[in-house]
């Protein structure tokens, strides 16, 4: 685990630190901790940034910091999808 700042970052597939990390974006700065969280990928190593979300939550927060869209699997409720995005480093 490393810490950049205030935010800590630990690698995991797990779905409680997925839920800590998108609870962490909504309720501070999203925009500083993104950056702060991509500044640490880099010095980590790391090239490439994949995010998930919903069509109804913030894909638009996303590409505004650099994301494309590189996938998409529609939800069963009409109009809604699951969007996949990345980012190079």
């Amino acid at each position: 685990m490393s810490t950049a700042g205030n935010f800590k970052i630990s690698l995991s597939h797990h779905r409680e630190a997925k839920a800590w990390a998108a609870k962490a974006l909504y309720r501070y700065n999203v925009q500083a901790v993104g950056i702060e969280v991509e500044e640490e990928a880099r010095r980590r190593g790391c090239q490439r940034a994949v995010v998930e979300t919903s069509s109804f939550q913030a894909p638009g927060f996303y590409i505004r910091l650099g994301y494309e869209e590189f996938g998409r699997v529609a939800f069963a409720v009409e109009g809604h999808a699951r969007i996949f995005l990345s980012k190079h480093l």
